[in-house]
């Protein structure tokens, strides 16, 4: 795989990493994932069996369930293997809880955010505008027509492997029509009611800055003459390009000047080979049929002088020595590695983890380990990366050059502080259980991925 070919494409991260992922924001899997808020008809203020609630709100069993399928459909989406019971019963890691448990559990939680979410939401006496309802008019009748086919029996029966009918659908769409105008009236629908300060103080808490060296453990074939010699070509026209200032041109017997198949004259130097612009023109990685570029490891022995170089540039670069670590980068970097594409460097988090190729987290977690300023060597799948930690360019989220390292900042930010915003109300949320124990577990329900 080309490290240079696929250092901006996200990747889906282990499975093992995903699951803490994917429980870190449940919520907004949650909220993303009913696409339609509001309501259409009139739905009073009854909530057939309540599972929680806090001074006169509450959340519907049918929520929760709701709830539970998406969270099942978003777990088919990332590939686990949802219809297998060994996969339920296979043991998460927390409190003890196998799969089953913690996932039931975990959206139960966030289920009370939504129910502290509606508190805020009557607190700040918010109405929802017209537009809201009028947008899921729209939307659950589409639904009716093409997934019911102009049946809302056969839609019904549809919604019922999830957990819900149409107006316990409707009724979660309002839940969820509020919890999404609170969270545009509070903090602005990209963050823009968020202060510089705050976003600053998240950014410093969150995200880590790099600049790498890598010794490659891979090498590429390179387009070469019929000598040996590379060939450099131009980046506009896409020919080879010669050194017309060093080198000179030669005639064929009836004194015209050599060309190459494009018309233009060939530059030689003295032992007859071609003289390439090499400050003008690139290399040329060989293509494979698929368009992919062709490469090469190295024998273990030479992996070894590799990685050996590697410590060696390391242990050179005194601590906070920017200056040196640049001029290695100069010297020694088999690949770009980011350079010319990011020249502010990296930036890495936890929040944008899902995102990252395995070699990223395998480097991210080597951060968290160094002082600013500090070297150290990660070996990874594409050899052995020399890394300095870099200390944080103020407002580096800001910046138009570093947008694909920042996905998720605004949405993450915003999460954070409803969630503190939410928090205080949690301890005072009362649950139900004689409610509870007629829910369905995450097993038993429809893998949902729409609605």
């Amino acid at each position: 795989m080309n490290i240079e070919q696929n250092k901006n494409t996200p990747v889906k991260n282990s499975k093992k990493r995903l699951l803490i992922v994917i429980t870190a924001v449940v919520l907004a899997v949650a909220l993303c994932a009913g696409a339609v808020i509001g309501v259409i008809y009139y739905i009073n203020n009854h909530v057939a069996d309540p599972v929680i609630e806090y001074d006169g709100q509450k959340i519907p069993l049918s929520f929760y369930e709701l709830m539970l399928s998406r969270m099942k459909g978003e777990l088919a989406r990332n590939q686990y293997e949802v219809d297998d019971e060994s996969f339920w019963n296979s043991d998460s890691g927390v409190n003890g809880q196998n799969y089953e448990e913690y996932y039931n559990d975990a959206v139960l939680e966030n289920c009370k955010t939504y129910l502290a979410a509606l508190a805020v939401f009557e607190e700040l006496d918010l109405k929802l505008p017209q537009s809201y309802y009028d947008s899921i008019d729209e939307e659950i009748e589409f639904y009716i027509s093409y997934d019911g086919n102009d049946s809302k029996d056969k839609f019904n029966e549809i919604l019922g492997s999830y957990g819900v009918d149409i107006k316990s659908l409707r009724q979660a769409y309002v839940i969820e029509a509020k919890v999404d105008y609170l969270r545009s009236y509070l903090y602005g629908a990209d963050a823009q009611l968020v202060g510089d300060t705050v976003k600053e103080e998240y950014y410093n808490d969150n995200y880590y800055r790099f600049k790498q060296i890598l010794i490659a453990n891979y090498y590429y074939e390179y387009e070469k003459d019929e000598n040996g010699n590379l060939i450099y070509f131009s980046t506009e026209t896409g020919n080879p390009v010669y050194d017309e200032e060093n080198g000179k041109p030669k005639y064929d017997e009836a004194g015209n000047m050599i060309r190459d198949e494009a018309g233009n004259p060939i530059y030689y130097d003295e032992e007859g080979n071609i003289l390439y612009d090499t400050e003008n023109g690139v290399t040329s990685v060989v293509k494979d049929e698929d368009g992919e570029g062709i490469m090469h490891y190295y024998p273990e022995e030479e992996l070894e002088k590799r990685k050996q170089q590697a410590q060696d540039i390391a242990s050179k670069i005194s601590l906070g020595n920017y200056a040196a670590f640049e001029s290695a980068m100069e010297e020694n970097n088999d690949a770009s590695s980011g350079s010319e594409n990011f020249p502010d460097g990296y930036y890495l988090s936890d929040i944008e983890s899902s995102l990252y190729e395995e070699y990223m987290i395998d480097i991210l977690d080597k951060l968290k380990e160094l002082e600013t300023g500090e070297t150290a060597v990660v070996e990874t799948e594409y050899g052995y990366h020399v890394i300095m930690r870099y200390e944080l360019d103020e407002g580096a989220y800001s910046k138009s050059e570093n947008e694909s390292w920042f996905t998720n900042f605004n949405s993450s930010l915003i999460t954070e502080l409803f969630l503190d915003r939410c928090g205080k109300y949690l301890p005072q949320i009362t649950e139900i259980p004689e409610n509870l124990s007629k829910s369905k577990s995450i097993k038993e329900l429809g893998i949902n991925y729409y609605f």
